[in-house]
């Protein structure tokens, strides 16, 4: 009996409970109907009256828009610090480009006056060897012209051994340049006396006292020649009779000088 008990008494106590709640929801439904009408009311009166509006005032800046624009100050300071020296590096740079390309223009100019300097030293290294040289050579041609009572053996090797010599004086750069006949120069022919002929032109090597030589295109040693010059004209036949003339009055100024001479002379005898 008492387990049927405690179970109406909660179903009692379940009823109770829904009750109240509907109670609740019932008071706040009424409640709300009758706040909704003031509400409408307050609304229309908003409407009817205008509200003036007060002045908008200037936004005062805040704590943060200060710092912000202090930020970019110092971003703008840095900015043009950056490019002053990117300016200052760029003008070092072209700087330091031109010195590098004088100081290349003069490496490459100093290395090509070295190979100049080197290639002529291998061509006329020797110069005044082969100068000294051809003293020789030149006694031993004049040796070849003595030969006249030489046997042909004698004659055939000597020879043999001079054109060996020209063969290597020629594969050192050494050759013997021919003057005679040729229009004489200066640069390469030295006068030592002229003669007066009709044979050549003037002007012209006559003959050739010593031969001239060349080292790699460059003159070694000068031909000592003979210049040719136009002969002398022969006098007129006027100017000839006028120096006819001439003598033999001179020779008749002087006949009475002889006669006056003769008469002292016998004037001392008789004396």
């Amino acid at each position: 009996m008492s387990q049927e008990q405690e179970k109406s008494n909660l179903k009692v106590e379940g009823a109770d409970a829904l009750m109240q709640e509907a109670l609740e929801s019932l008071e706040s439904r009424l409640s709300a109907k009758d706040e909704s009408p003031e509400k409408e009311e307050v609304q229309d009166s908003t409407e009817k009256t205008p509200v003036e509006k007060a002045p908008e005032k200037e936004p005062t800046p805040t704590v943060n828009e200060d710092v912000h624009s202090e930020e970019v100050t110092a971003l703008k300071a840095s900015l043009a610090e950056a490019e002053e020296a990117y300016k200052k590096k760029e003008k070092e740079f072209k700087e330091m480009y031109e010195q590098f390309v004088r100081l290349n223009a003069d490496f490459d100019n100093f290395r090509k006056r070295n190979a100049r300097e080197k290639s002529e030293l291998r061509k006329y290294g020797a110069e005044t060897l082969s100068r000294d040289m051809l003293q020789v050579f030149d006694n031993f041609e004049r040796a070849l012209g003595t030969l006249g009572d030489a046997s042909d053996s004698v004659r055939e090797g000597i020879e043999m051994v001079f054109r060996q010599f020209l063969d290597i004086m020629k594969n050192h750069g050494i050759e013997r340049f021919e003057a005679k006949g040729q229009p004489f120069d200066y640069n390469r022919h030295e006068a030592l006396s002229t003669v007066e002929t009709d044979e050549v032109d003037p002007d012209t090597v006559y003959e050739v006292f010593q031969a001239g030589y060349t080292l790699h295109e460059r003159l070694l040693r000068p031909a000592r020649v003979v210049v040719a010059k136009a002969p002398a004209k022969p006098a007129q036949p006027a100017e000839a009779a006028q120096v006819v003339d001439e003598s033999s009055s001179a020779e008749e100024k002087s006949a009475p000088s002889q006669e006056e001479n003769e008469g002292s002379v016998d004037t001392n005898e008789e004396s």
